[in-house]
């Protein structure tokens, strides 16, 4: 079935990088069309996040180039049909030899078992099982939070303070504080309603300590500002705070700090996860929280804290 692209898909600059990957594939125009429409299905009908696309679409760039040589032939839409699961674990085992982790490992079979549930190839979608050891997130140590929400007399300490305080204090994911204009912020009172992953409308809590860190900053807030603003902006004003952006904020204070443990937006949702549950959140008010489909996706969490943390979670916000 051919998928009929939207204008806004085509012409929307977000999405310049996602054709950009398409066509650097080392395969004819059939396939560059094929993908993306599967770009398209992945974001308007899958509802998966832009950079999770763009992933999925480098790892199977970079699958095709490995098959090209591995086969000695040609990749096209019908030749992907012949693929076998001697293939994949040929490919599996020139991935290892790179030393990419586990989550790498499980983002390209993700991606491939995607492409083919979309391009119907049920065969090959059955046949690619590789396991791949688990990995628990790891969560932020308290005392490294205490020292990352540290802020002097820039406007844009008080910026990254409002932003880390409001991802570990929420567990909320940082595309969607990022998509938070001030409107969402003022009309906002114990709890915050946003627009999360797959369009789903959920509330989150805002503890006091964290409407007190974002009214000081939108008191330094640079520029003069209306409801339709984003509340989180970048250094140039007027633009929206890049996700990008925060991890790269996050690295060079790493790096400045002398601190070994990577520290990324995504581990602040997940310190607040493990830290509220080691205080025995109950974990059906969790997954609601942090807008897991499955409870099974929240339930990692339960495996990776000893639950002997020496303060709650209040304790730290409040």
């Amino acid at each position: 079935m051919q998928i009929l692209l939207s204008k806004e898909f085509i012409s929307n600059p977000e999405y310049e990088k996602i054709f950009k990957i398409i066509t650097s594939f080392n395969t004819n125009v059939d396939f560059h069309d094929k993908m993306k429409e599967f770009a398209y299905n992945l974001i308007y009908i899958e509802a998966k996040q832009i950079n999770t696309v763009m992933s999925y679409l480098y790892d199977i760039k970079l699958s095709i180039d490995f098959f090209i040589q591995y086969r000695n032939e040609n990749i096209s839409l019908d030749i992907l049909k012949k693929l076998t699961r001697l293939d994949f674990r040929a490919l599996y085992s020139e991935r290892r030899k790179i030393n990419l982790s586990p989550f790498s490992q499980r983002r390209l079979i993700s991606a491939w078992r995607n492409l083919f549930k979309f391009l119907n190839y049920k065969d090959i979608f059955i046949a690619l099982s590789i396991k791949t050891p688990k990995t628990f997130p790891k969560s932020v140590p308290k005392k490294i939070i205490e020292d990352l929400c540290k802020v002097d007399q820039t406007w844009i300490s008080y910026r990254n303070r409002a932003l880390w305080g409001l991802l570990y204090g929420s567990g909320m994911r940082v595309s969607e504080a990022l998509n938070l204009n001030i409107a969402d912020w003022v009309k906002a009172k114990d709890n915050l309603e946003i627009n999360g992953k797959g369009k789903v409308i959920r509330k989150v809590p805002i503890f006091a300590i964290i409407k007190t860190w974002m009214t000081e900053y939108l008191e330094r807030y640079p520029m003069k500002y209306d409801q339709k603003s984003p509340l989180f902006i970048g250094k140039q004003l007027f633009k929206r705070l890049g996700s990008q952006t925060c991890a790269h904020i996050l690295a060079k204070w790493r790096i400045k700090h002398n601190i070994d443990q990577k520290i990324t937006p995504h581990s602040l949702r997940h310190s607040f996860a493990s830290h509220v549950l080691a205080n025995d959140c109950n974990l059906k008010d969790l997954q609601q929280v942090l807008g897991h489909k499955n409870l099974d996706t929240t339930s990692i969490y339960t495996h990776i804290e000893d639950k002997k943390l020496e303060k709650s979670f209040m304790d730290i916000m409040e």
